[in-house]
């Protein structure tokens, strides 16, 4: 293999600054996500009590009610466009229990469990996440009443599963994996810890390697109007294991 000399004096020094440069400029972005990823969550606590107080101020039940649909639609955007962007790229590994984004390792179940916690769902991130696929769901769906089971080969599934399901944010549990689904029409996502893929991706459900299995376990977050009140009113998710 070819060596190469040291760099004379002044190239030496540039590159040095170059290198100390770039430290500095990731430690200065590190410390912006990590405030943004603060302030979200502040923002995720605000919106939950401004919209509380909406609920509240409602004269009937039946206002109240339908009222749920715009709370679970705003929870699941603050969570699709606040709280989950900045775990991009986090690495996982299988024992990963980050407490926040950066500088550790996150599993798939904990990705799930902490975004939850951060945008200001009330649940113990440590039982939800050890929780087996279908108990994820189950909880999240609230004792199961807003879960749906899909089986058979999932890719061979999909049109099917994109016709019974609306557009918006679901959780997702596989046979050995958890995640969030995002539909948008005909686009459906899968946002997860990936274990193949080594880090937290954005990918399409056709071009995920971890998509696959006989079953699948889909729980609302958007329309789910029981995610919705228990969010409200800052009840303690029940975890089913």
């Amino acid at each position: 293999m070819r060596s190469f000399p040291s760099p004379p004096g002044l190239l030496r020094v540039l590159l040095c600054v170059c290198i100390s440069g770039s430290a500095a400029w990731s430690d200065s972005a590190s410390v912006r996500r990590a405030h943004l990823y603060s302030q979200a969550k502040q923002d995720a606590r605000l919106l939950r009590e401004t919209l509380h107080r909406r609920w509240m101020e409602l004269p009937t039940v039946q206002q109240r009610e339908a009222f749920l649909d715009t709370v679970a639609d705003r929870l699941a955007e603050h969570l699709l466009g606040r709280i989950i962007p900045p775990w991009m790229g986090t690495r996982w590994t299988f024992e990963g229990y980050l407490e926040t984004f950066g500088g550790g390792t996150v599993a798939c179940g904990y990705f799930v469990s902490t975004t939850l916690r951060d945008a200001g769902v009330r649940v113990d991130r440590f039982r939800l996440a050890q929780a087996s696929p279908e108990g994820e769901a189950r909880s999240i769906g609230i004792d199961g009443k807003h879960v749906r089971l899909f089986r058979d080969s999932l890719r061979a599934g999909l049109p099917e599963m994109a016709s019974r399901l609306a557009d918006g944010l679901y959780f997702v549990g596989l046979s050995n994996h958890v995640g969030y689904l995002q539909k948008s029409g005909s686009s459906i996502r899968f946002v997860h810890s990936d274990y193949v893929g080594g880090s937290v991706a954005d990918q399409s459900v056709r071009r995920a390697p971890a998509f696959v299995g006989d079953i699948l376990w889909v729980a609302e977050i958007t329309g789910n109007r029981d995610l919705a009140r228990a969010w409200l009113e800052g009840k303690k998710l029940r975890i089913h294991r």
